[in-house]
């Protein structure tokens, strides 16, 4: 049994890395005599054909590149997340041969989790690479991919018992880190919508200046009942960045939820362990808020006393978080028309209320 999965689950895992790389060095590897196909696993010689070699060859050649390039390679993964499982399942489920269209659709499912399982560990690495400035990392990065997907493609068709406990192993220890995984694929995925929405909306084929209109049903119930919606209302979609706390407790990074002024009240939503939690910030305790642009994603820091709240924003919502700054402070911001520009930093009167209160405050006017 482990001689027949070996190959299908080392196949699906490395697919999950580079897709294109692993159909080529099968392709390659099979043609030319490189390493022999073991005989359950010659569903797989298909992948010689000269045509299947020449279209491998030439998306390998573009990821190639793409992938050594900082965010380049993070929009390139987050296309590929729909791509990569598929292909892992397909050529896991060409692996393991004729084993019936029952034993084939559950295979397909297994692998294709396989798959997801690894470009989740690609992509959340990618994009934690990407934070450093520098580009040598990555393109390192990159051709150790290359090279251990060109490597495990031998030991999964010549070394299948080996194959499968070491793609084993790693799948335990991923599942100990897979929901944070899941979490950079949920932000990965936000921030390129959030730029083709941005560069739509540009073009006028969408309309609307803004992400969000409203928030989730989920969070809308949890206001109070006489608020009546305004265009004043503001609504942000952020992610939680390293070490923020709301309320009394701390979040992990990359939680997504949404920042929003209603009624004047600055409150944020956010479901944790399918938990809500809605925090109204008092406003006058903060130190400075800045706003900074980025490449993928924006950001947006609250200071208070001796620590900072950071949030990434994806695109397209710079004018709202300038607004959201200066509703905080009753002033008008100054437009600035560098790259990296803080909003205006405003300096607060700093008070003895906390932070923030888990409930919004009841009706000033009694209703």
């Amino acid at each position: 049994m482990i001689q027949l999965l070996g190959p299908a689950l080392g196949l699906a895992y490395l697919s999950g890395i580079n897709l294109y790389a692993a159909v080529l060095a099968i392709g390659l590897g099979t043609r030319f005599g490189i390493f022999q196909l073991p005989e359950q696993v010659q569903g797989l010689a298909i992948l010689s054909e000269p045509y299947v070699i020449a279209v491998a060859g030439l998306l390998f050649l573009v990821e190639f590149f793409a992938d050594k390039i900082p965010w380049v390679d993070s929009i390139w993964d987050a296309i590929h997340t729909f791509i990569r499982p598929v292909g892992a399942a397909v050529l896991g489920v060409v692996a393991l041969g004729d084993i019936g269209p029952v034993n084939q659709t559950v295979a397909a499912l297994v692998l294709g989790g396989v798959g997801l399982s690894s470009h989740a560990s690609k992509s959340g690495a990618r994009l934690l690479i990407n934070q450093s400035p520098e580009p040598f990392t990555n393109i390192a990065m990159s051709l150790a991919e290359d090279v251990v997907v060109i490597g495990g493609v031998y030991m999964a068709t010549a070394h299948p018992v080996l194959s499968f406990w070491f793609v084993a192993s790693i799948l335990a220890i991923t599942a100990i880190f897979f929901p944070k995984m899941i979490r950079l694929i949920r932000l990965e995925l936000s921030a390129i919508s959030a730029i083709i929405k941005t560069v739509l909306r540009a073009m006028k084929i969408v309309k609307g200046d803004s992400l969000v209109s409203s928030l989730p049903d989920k969070f809308d119930s949890l206001i109070p009942s006489y608020h009546i919606r305004s265009e004043s209302d503001i609504y942000l979609l952020l992610f939680t960045g390293k070490g923020v706390k709301i309320g009394h407790k701390k979040f992990g990074t990359n939680y997504r939820g949404y920042l929003s002024v209603i009624d004047g009240h600055l409150t944020i939503h956010f479901k944790k362990r399918f938990k809500i939690h809605n925090y109204v910030i008092v406003k006058e305790e903060f130190s400075q808020c800045e706003f900074k642009k980025g490449i993928l994603l924006d950001r947006l820091n609250i200071r208070y006393e001796n620590r900072i709240e950071k949030f990434q924003l994806p695109k397209g919502q710079e004018h709202l978080a300038v607004k959201f700054i200066s509703i905080i402070h009753g002033e008008q911001p100054q437009s600035n028309s560098e790259d990296v520009t803080p909003a205006p930093v405003y300096p607060i009167e700093q008070t003895a209320v906390p932070l923030y209160r888990s409930k919004y405050p009841s009706n000033p006017e009694g209703t």
